[in-house]
């Protein structure tokens, strides 16, 4: 039985290019082809893939945004990211949300097949430059002592956010944001925010 797969990708070029390289699989088909997050949604309901490719930047609906949808759904499809956006934070964001993978668009042909059969057994794939960032910073935090919420806040206060930033993305109080920040603090002995700053930028965290 040949591995159904949707497509959510608001570029027709890309989108063709990608179904005609699904297609040629012998063990591969594409089910359906959607341009926005809206219609991904239902036509997830419609033809029932094995694994949905979506894009983060839908014109609609955010990327993210279609995850938190697709949460809804029982089972939840599994669903490849495949994006631009090579920060950390969409690949942790996207994985917390239940995405099984997560690949950049430069990456060769060769990989999204990959991730498309493994993804389909019910394994993850991540792109193997961000796997890398990944287990990079989540050494570096257990060496340091940081949970990884911690680390979260210390990556986006080196960025320079503002603590009502911060709380934003992570979902959290302005309260809660100031206690990490002391704890962060304390545990690596810094002072100010140039202390902070030249942290995340010795240990690549930005």
């Amino acid at each position: 039985m040949k591995i159904k797969v949707l497509l959510a990708e608001d570029h027709h070029l890309v989108r063709r290019g990608l179904a005609l390289l699904i297609n040629s699989q012998p063990d591969m088909e594409v089910v359906g082809e959607v341009a926005c997050g809206e219609d991904c949604c239902q036509a997830i309901t419609a033809v029932s893939p094995d694994v949905v490719v979506l894009d983060l930047a839908l014109p609609d609906i955010p990327g993210l945004k279609v995850l938190e949808r697709l949460k809804c759904l029982k089972p939840m499809p599994k669903v490849i990211i495949l994006t631009m956006y090579e920060e950390l934070e969409f690949l942790e964001e996207a994985l917390k949300l239940g995405a099984k993978g997560y690949l950049i668009k430069r990456a060769a042909e060769e990989e999204l097949i990959r991730a498309v059969r493994e993804v389909a057994r019910g394994e993850y794939y991540i792109h193997p430059s961000l796997a890398g960032k990944m287990i990079s910073r989540n050494a570096l935090a257990a060496k340091c002592g940081l949970s990884p919420r911690e680390m979260e806040v210390l990556v986006y206060w080196g960025k320079g956010l503002a603590n009502e930033e911060i709380a934003k993305k992570l979902f959290i109080s302005v309260k809660t944001v100031e206690t990490h920040k002391t704890r962060i603090k304390e545990k690596l002995n810094l002072k100010t925010r140039a202390d902070v700053v030249r942290y995340c930028l010795e240990n690549n965290l930005i």
